[in-house]
């Protein structure tokens, strides 16, 4: 378990609830380890660029830990003896099905979320590209 720190300052504070939010996951849990409110870890990322950065860098590798940890289980099977009058005669292999159905479902909205933003950029460059032809086209004809 961490430890407070001596001098509670904001800084420390920070970096005492990141670490129990990397451990546990949940930020509640981490934030009542570290003697703070949910709402003060709320206006410190609305105050705070960098700890808002950190703070989502340490959400990034728990969805990253989430999501190899349901990968290995829908991945996996669930081995289960079969008896019969009191002596295993088989072993039934089970897969979760639903898990990895959900697991790929997920890769594959984050595949076709990928492909729109690079779309969506090339369409704004285009637009701000049209414009800055425009407003030069019309900066020439005021001066001459």
């Amino acid at each position: 378990m961490l430890q407070p720190p001596r001098r509670p300052t904001r800084a420390r504070l920070q970096t005492l609830f990141l670490r129990h939010f990397e451990r546990s996951g949940c930020l509640a849990d981490a934030a009542a380890a570290t003697g703070v409110t949910a709402r003060t870890i709320q206006r410190w990322r609305e105050a705070s660029p960098a700890f808002a950065r950190r703070y989502r860098a340490v959400l990034e590798s728990r969805v990253d830990l989430l999501e190899d940890l349901a990968m290995r289980r829908a991945c996996g099977t669930d081995r289960r003896p079969v008896f019969h009058r009191g002596k295993q005669v088989a072993t039934v292999e089970r897969h979760n099905d639903l898990m990895l159905m959900r697991v790929l479902a997920r890769f594959d909205r984050l595949r076709r979320r990928a492909a729109v933003v690079p779309s969506v950029e090339a369409e704004v460059e285009r637009r701000v590209a049209a414009r800055l032809s425009q407003l030069s086209s019309e900066r020439r004809q005021e001066g001459t």
